[in-house]
């Protein structure tokens, strides 16, 4: 039995849970190591997804309920997943209100969890069938308490992600040349993803360039677009990639062209604000506190506006986890948490930022990302 599992179970006793339901997302394949399909950029839609879960009871495995269509990602996984007990596959022809009150029915009057990313329609047909009696539970209380502290060999995928994320930074570096649109760059860093032995990226790779005649972008969303690449612009570098199932997330600015006093000086702000958070990745210390020692570098020297976001985020299985390095979290850090420190400070003529994946020590964040800090200017 899957030790992860055992540790969810035992949860789910201390909080009287009779069964939790988890959709194919970030927990169970956390859980049971159930790998996820890559997304798509809009949905793709199987018969019966939104009954497409794992069902968690205080004792034995767990239960797969499985559209047809997902039958080869379990399958050619089978030797890898932990924890499971049952499946059960629908069929495309299935009449999927009949099963979902076979799957409900039996739960009426208990205390069920759901995951956080628990289909809408599923939970209206869990009222539904279990006629309004189940007292549902806001299961991600629990579960993201077990994913917040990575254990040693979830350290160590990441930091190989780490490294294939740092190598594709030295290629991209190397090949830049004037004419290049920022939706070449985004092709060629997934390219490259492959060739260093990514799955491919863990997000929607971003890649801004700009400069004094370049407009800023109207939408933050507009992850990247046509601008051609010249001298003197100013780009801003934020992706990564999947490795095992577990995520890197990276930010660099690049300086096409010798840039001029101001940039030279933010960047110097930048770099002493992600160390002073960095300082502060130290078990005991609150996620807000380490949001304010970084941010109040940058506001020290008169950016504080400038720096519009919070300083970090978890990451693990998914690219952005609970808890976040923000004021508004007041988490106490615990070793082998690990987050993103990605201070920035955004002008209309450039966005300087950096952004690493870091470890909770004693002795502060460590480094996952295998990178250099210096300032990057390519004549």
């Amino acid at each position: 039995m899957s030790q992860r599992v055992k540790q969810l179970q035992e949860a789910m006793r201390q909080h009287r849970l009779d069964c939790v339901l988890l959709p194919h997302a970030g927990d169970l394949e956390y859980l049971i190591k159930f790998r996820r399909e890559r997304r798509h950029i809009t949905d793709t839609n199987m018969p019966g997804d939104w009954l497409y879960m794992g069902i968690v009871w205080p004792e034995g495995g767990v239960q797969l309920v499985l559209p047809s269509m997902a039958r080869h990602l379990f399958e050619s996984q089978h030797e890898r997943i932990e924890g499971v007990g049952d499946v059960h596959y629908l069929s495309e022809f299935d009449d999927f209100e009949a099963q979902a009150q076979k799957i409900f029915a039996p739960l009426r009057g208990r205390r069920v969890g759901v995951g956080e990313r628990f289909w809408g329609r599923s939970a209206v047909k869990l009222l539904q069938y279990t006629d309004g009696t189940v007292e549902l539970f806001d299961a991600d209380a629990i579960i993201r308490e077990q994913r917040m502290r990575k254990e040693d060999s979830e350290i160590a995928i990441m930091r190989q992600a780490g490294v294939i994320t740092g190598r594709i930074m030295s290629d991209i570096i190397s090949n830049l040349v004037p004419g290049l649109t920022e939706y070449d760059l985004v092709a060629e860093i997934e390219r490259l993803a492959g060739v260093h032995g990514a799955e491919g990226s863990s997000f929607t790779t971003g890649i801004t360039f700009k400069g004094r005649q370049q407009k800023s972008r109207e939408s933050h969303h507009v992850r990247a677009g046509r601008v051609r690449l010249e001298k003197g612009m100013v780009i801003a570098f934020d992706f990564g990639v999947l490795v095992d199932g577990y995520c890197s997330d990276f930010g660099r600015t690049v300086f096409f062209g010798e840039p001029d006093e101001e940039l030279k000086r933010i960047h110097h702000i930048i770099m002493a604000s992600q160390a002073a958070g960095n300082e502060m990745l130290r078990p005991g210390i609150l996620t807000s506190q380490v949001d304010q020692a970084a941010r109040g570098v940058i506001e020290d020297a008169g950016y504080g506006p400038q720096f519009t976001h919070r300083l970090g985020h978890g990451i693990g299985v998914d690219v952005h986890e609970y808890p976040f390095l923000s004021r508004s979290y007041q988490v106490e850090l615990e070793p082998n948490m690990t987050f993103t420190n990605e201070p920035s400070i955004s002008l209309p003529r450039a966005s300087i930022r950096v952004e690493d994946v870091v470890r909770v020590t004693e002795a502060g964040g460590e480094f996952l990302t295998d990178f250099t800090h210096d300032l990057l200017i390519v004549e």
